[in-house]
């Protein structure tokens, strides 16, 4: 029993940013994102005391997350996911509100399939194979997704950086 406590922590903490990364990039709102990472992990939970085998860990957890997704979509019959704004917990509200903006307008040039590629590959460090297997999606088609990615963001940071010299330059021209 103690093994399996010990066992489930590990894989939580190794694994607990991407099924959420992973939920978030679909359903576009953190509480129902985490919702469905714990929900993941129970059934993981689950799996480990059953003694049932798992293959692949991390690819089952994307799966698995994946499904859940899928399934609250389609049940919930929303038709917009991206009107959703995350929900910020921060003591100040203000406070990072300029980079939070910043972030969220570079991200939204990308595609949902874009950013869950993206952000499972350079952010949490996923292999091209191991995306492949966990979300049943041809190699090719993920390194497409995260070069497009790629491209759409730093056209999107030079147009950012090229706004903000204009302001700072408008500013040091009116004092």
């Amino acid at each position: 029993m103690k093994k399996r406590g010990q066992q489930f922590e590990t894989v939580y903490r190794e694994h607990c940013t991407a099924v959420y990364h992973t939920a978030l990039s679909f359903l576009r709102n953190p509480a129902t994102a985490e919702d469905v990472m714990h929900d993941v992990f129970l059934t993981y939970y689950e799996q480990l005391e059953k003694d049932i085998p798992i293959r692949s860990l991390r690819a089952w957890l994307l799966t698995v997350t994946r499904n859940r997704c899928r399934n609250i979509l389609r049940t919930s019959n929303r038709e917009c996911p991206e009107e959703n704004l995350p929900e910020t917990e921060a003591e100040d509200p203000t406070q990072h509100l300029h980079e939070y903006d910043t972030i969220r307008q570079l991200l939204s040039c990308l595609t949902q399939d874009e950013k869950l590629a993206f952000s499972l590959h350079y952010l949490d460090g996923y292999t091209y194979r191991e995306l492949s297997v966990g979300l049943d999606i041809p190699i090719g088609t993920l390194q497409t997704r995260c070069h497009a990615a790629r491209k759409k963001l730093q056209q999107a940071l030079k147009n950012t950086d090229t706004v903000r010299k204009e302001e700072n330059h408008d500013i040091s021209t009116v004092s």
